[in-house]
């Protein structure tokens, strides 16, 4: 796993744990311990949360970050079979893209100018991360006139 890969998956559990309602909210959905939890939430901790507890914080949440972050790795995204036409997404699950692109593109740039240097491999790479962030942007923007078109959205409270 590369650091940019690495930095990729501790961005989404953070935000995950972040999601379900911090350390002490996620050690309960999870079963985990709260130092273990911490761990995860610690973008500067290495420590990459097991799949059952993954799954559970992300069932609970409604929002499938970190596995959608492990998609990313390998250059694809997922879907919603369901809801094919973006403009039918939840608004909160673009959001929630849009959150782990611009964590991806952090990463990326802060280990790119590391050297004091940008190649030509990494302005490719910061440019197909912010193509997906532009790409976002426009789901957000349909999301958002659907929703709009709905009368808002009414979110449920998690707990």
């Amino acid at each position: 796993m590369t650091p940019a890969d690495l930095a990729l998956i501790k961005n989404a559990q953070n935000q995950l744990i972040t999601l379900c309602g911090g350390i002490d909210a996620a050690k309960l959905i999870s079963g985990y311990g709260r130092s273990t939890v911490g761990r995860w939430a610690d973008v500067g901790d290495p420590t990459i949360m097991p799949t059952p507890a993954k799954i559970r914080l992300q069932k609970h949440c409604k929002l499938p970050l970190v596995t959608s972050a492990e998609a990313l790795i390998f250059g694809r995204r997922l879907s919603d079979p369901v809801e094919e036409d973006s403009s039918e997404k939840c608004l909160m699950t673009v959001l929630a893209g849009i959150f782990a692109g611009k964590g991806e593109l952090s990463s990326y740039f802060a280990i790119a100018i590391a050297d004091g240097v940008l190649s030509a491999n990494e302005l490719t790479g910061l440019d197909r991360l912010v193509a997906e962030l532009v790409r976002g942007a426009e789901e957000y923007q349909k999301a958002s006139a659907a929703a709009k078109a709905k009368g808002g959205l009414k979110l449920a409270r998690a707990g």
